[in-house]
């Protein structure tokens, strides 16, 4: 049993491990998979959850991770997830113990705590004790409450990274069939996206194009053959321009001069 000074030091540990996996970007069934390992060990359960509401707001809760729970019982503790938490502290006993009798676990003690961020809830966690003469205290909800809050987060920032990463993916796919030259640079002027029709007109394979500056590859030049790119990129002129436009030719690897 942990002294209170080491029982603090060993939370603070934990939730700060949990907060650089957050930062590092691991896979969320990884985070969730973190935080109710270091849930259940800090409220000396004997296993736990974390389910989550679907994205597609049907308001079921699917189990995304769990501690000494396999997974080929997690469909047993349906019972317990289609109940609502307020209705916990009156029924939450007798769904328990079904679910005990289904599983064969002992599971005779229960907490949990919804995950929400900015008044929205994302889910669940449950941490469950085998022992009858040990109940959960106010400080184990507020130890747990913390728990919450970092998977709540990583949930958010899950869902955020899905959300910009389908954008992406309608996009790269709207340009990709575009009848025109379409290209996408980033910050620091390099291709991130290139188009077939760009492939066509510049020789450039997309391989060879990303990552590269864009004035590389494309060099767009004045019939004086001065490169507007390097000289007078209206990109990067300021005040920036409302429709920034650059006229000139190109010249392919293949020797072709177009017009852009």
């Amino acid at each position: 049993m942990l002294e209170p000074q080491d029982h603090r030091l060993r939370q603070r540990e934990y939730l700060l491990q949990i907060s650089r996996a957050i930062t590092a970007q691991l896979d969320l069934a990884s985070l969730l998979n973190l935080v109710i390992t270091y849930a259940v060990e800090m409220l000396a359960g004997t296993s736990g959850l974390i389910a989550i509401y679907d994205e597609e707001g049907d308001d079921l809760l699917r189990i995304r991770a769990s501690s000494q729970l396999p997974r080929d019982i997690w469909p047993a503790f349906a019972p317990l997830l289609a109940l609502p938490l307020a209705d916990l502290p009156r029924q939450g006993v007798a769904v328990l113990r079904d679910v005990a009798t289904d599983t064969g676990l002992n599971l005779r003690q229960m907490i949990a705590l919804p995950l929400a961020l900015r008044q929205s809830a994302v889910g669940v966690i449950y941490v469950f004790r085998a022992a009858l003469n040990v109940d959960f205290s106010a400080n184990d909800r507020q130890l747990l409450q913390d728990f919450a809050n970092q998977a709540a987060i990583a949930v958010s920032n899950a869902r955020l990274y899905q959300g910009v990463l389908r954008e992406k993916q309608r996009l790269d796919a709207m340009i990709e069939q575009s009848a025109d030259g379409a290209l996408i640079i980033d910050s620091r002027w390099r291709i991130t996206t290139f188009n077939k029709m760009m492939e066509q007109l510049t020789g450039w394979t997309r391989d060879e194009a990303i990552g590269r500056p864009c004035a590389e590859v494309l060099g767009i030049h004045s019939d004086q053959g001065v490169n507007i790119c390097l000289t007078d990129c209206p990109l990067q002129r300021r005040p920036p321009a409302e429709n920034p436009v650059a006229e000139g030719r190109i010249t392919s690897r293949d020797g072709r001069e177009i017009y852009i």
